[in-house]
């Protein structure tokens, strides 16, 4: 710090002029001159030097804070990319209304090919609807319940993983809720076979929709710590072309009645069920060996032997309803039972199973890292802040000190 006289008169200076030196990041000099009589020194310093404080921290802060503040700053399009990352189910659901409609349309189109057979009426078949119609609206009340836990899921999970596979199982809820709330409003006309029975097309629809995000769920429940939520794409496209021919064989056995080619074509579709659950198998016994804990090595072969038990009742009861031992109203009954717990019991798995265990843990410790660094940060901050304030103090009593000295001292000498 220098103190310069400038050229006085009748032997008064007219202005004093401090020159401060504060030191910048490289460790130069930066000086700041201001005349004692214009505008205040101390304000204009510790502008200075807090800017000079900001800079410097901006240039330290972190990984994770950058990437935070990119995101933040992130155009619309980013975080559309992004919800579309954290909810796949989300926008399949949205192109499945596409295909809803058309195939509704398609309904009421071909319904005017398909014809009953004699002596069955559509009074009768309204009287087997109506019988049916409370376990569809109890289905659907059952599906909307797990919408809300699938939802909560995707709102208050930590993990991002937990969040994909929790859209996924809303994808599968809300396709089986806009079907059977459908259903209970008779937005489908009825179909018949060839034979004149009548025909439930729009759960084959359904099953065709939702038993593919089924498979793609267990493939991605054991991929602990990994970056991509299906490692093995191979296999689980291979499956799930396998069960999108069942279901199509089963829907032309349906539609072709119970002679010799249709049961044909149900042994067919009987060869493609048991391909699929060697798949399943497959993508099991792959996510058991990269699974991380006991915990989740036991929560996955509970849910492979539940959706084994629980597909496997679909032919079973097909075959019934076939052979005549169920009638219309009891196989109703009877398979949307057997749908309800084979979808409802993946938002039960996730809500409570043990799966991405380690992701969640690492999800936790990373945020609690953030939060101390953060938390350490302002409080760095807030010391530097204090100790510029302090060494302004200095500077400005210094100064004051110095020039009542000055002007005691010439004074004195006059």
């Amino acid at each position: 710090r220098l103190v310069k006289d400038f050229p006085s008169v009748n032997g008064v200076a007219k202005s004093r002029v401090v020159h401060i030196a504060s030191p910048s990041e490289n460790g130069t000099l930066i000086p700041v001159v201001h005349s004692l009589n214009q505008a205040p020194l101390i304000s204009s310093y510790r502008n200075k030097m807090s800017q000079n404080s900001f800079h410097t921290k901006t240039k330290s802060s972190s990984f994770i804070s950058d990437s935070g503040s990119n995101d933040e700053k992130g155009s619309f399009s980013t975080r559309i990319k992004k919800a579309q990352k954290e909810m796949p189910g989300v926008a399949l659901f949205i192109v499945w209304c596409f295909i809803y409609v058309g195939f509704v349309y398609g309904s009421w189109v071909l319904s005017g090919y398909c014809k009953p057979k004699m002596g069955f009426s559509a009074q009768s078949d309204e009287v087997t609807l109506d019988k049916s119609k409370f376990v569809n609206v109890l289905a659907a009340f059952i599906f909307g319940v797990c919408i809300i836990m699938d939802i909560s899921g995707m709102v208050f999970q930590v993990s991002a993983k937990k969040r994909q596979l929790n859209s996924l199982a809303l994808f599968i809820n809300m396709v089986a809720f806009v079907v059977y709330v459908s259903t209970v409003l008779d937005v489908f006309t009825p179909m018949y076979d060839t034979t004149g029975e009548p025909i439930a097309v729009q759960f084959f629809m359904q099953w065709m929709c939702t038993t593919p995000i089924m498979i793609l769920v267990l493939a991605s429940l054991g991929t602990s710590m990994e970056e991509n939520l299906v490692p093995d794409w191979p296999l689980v496209i291979n499956a799930i072309c396998w069960d999108e021919l069942m279901l199509v064989l089963g829907l032309t056995h349906n539609i072709i009645g119970s002679c010799f080619i249709g049961w044909a074509v149900f042994c067919c579709a009987a060869s493609c069920f048991v391909v699929v659950y060697y798949r399943i198998w497959q993508i099991i016994d792959r996510n058991v060996k990269q699974a991380a804990t006991t915990y989740e090595i036991t929560s996955l072969r509970g849910l492979q032997i539940y959706t084994y038990l629980l597909w496997l009742s679909f032919p079973t009861l097909h075959i019934l309803h076939h052979l005549h031992v169920l009638d219309d109203t009891q196989f109703s009954i009877c398979r949307t039972f057997v749908d309800v717990l084979a979808k409802a019991i993946y938002t039960v798995a996730l809500m409570t199973g043990n799966f991405c265990i380690l992701d969640t843990v690492a999800t936790l410790r990373i945020k609690q890292l953030q939060a101390e660094r953060d938390s350490k940060d302002k409080t760095v901050l807030r010391a530097e802040v204090m100790n510029r304030a302090l060494q302004m103090a200095c500077v400005e009593a210094e100064t004051s000190a110095r020039l009542s000295r000055r002007f005691v001292a010439n004074i004195s000498h006059e």
